[in-house]
């Protein structure tokens, strides 16, 4: 799947497309000099979980509620089964740059894999554009 297809399902336009390669790319890429990939997503994956947990729980915030009933509604969002489905539905399974025999065990269904590839493309979108950006790709599917 090539950039401009996977910004076409994203439906967001990477100023910097750099910092896009870089959050489809698993750390896998780094032990095959052949890739010629130097970055992998997991440290985007980090930044895009902490800015996940943050616009999601902006989002819910409503004072009237009970800090446990807000953790189970945050919970809907912020979990693996969750963020791997939406990395499937926007087709970052398909665009995941992997070694093959990654792939031949089964990377582009690994749960983990799918999970943090979708947190390193909001970490990326963050970098790319900032957090208003985040907030309309996450929040467009409360």
């Amino acid at each position: 799947m090539d950039l401009s297809e996977v910004q076409l399902n994203l439906g967001y336009w990477f100023r910097n497309e750099d910092l896009l390669v870089e959050a489809l790319t698993h750390s896998s890429c780094l032990n095959e000099p052949k890739m010629g990939l130097e970055k992998s997503n997991e440290a985007l994956a980090w930044l895009g979980d902490a800015v996940v947990y943050w616009v999601y729980s902006e989002a819910l915030y409503d004072p009237k509620l009970s800090k446990d009933t807000l953790t189970e509604e945050r919970k809907e969002f912020i979990n693996e089964c969750f963020q791997a489905g939406e990395a499937r539905r926007l087709g970052l399974d398909r665009a995941l740059k992997m070694p093959e025999g990654q792939e031949r065990q089964g990377g582009r269904d690994n749960l983990s894999n799918l999970h943090t590839v979708y947190e390193a493309v909001v970490g990326a979108v963050y970098l790319d554009q900032g957090i208003d950006e985040v907030k309309k790709f996450l929040l467009g599917k409360l």
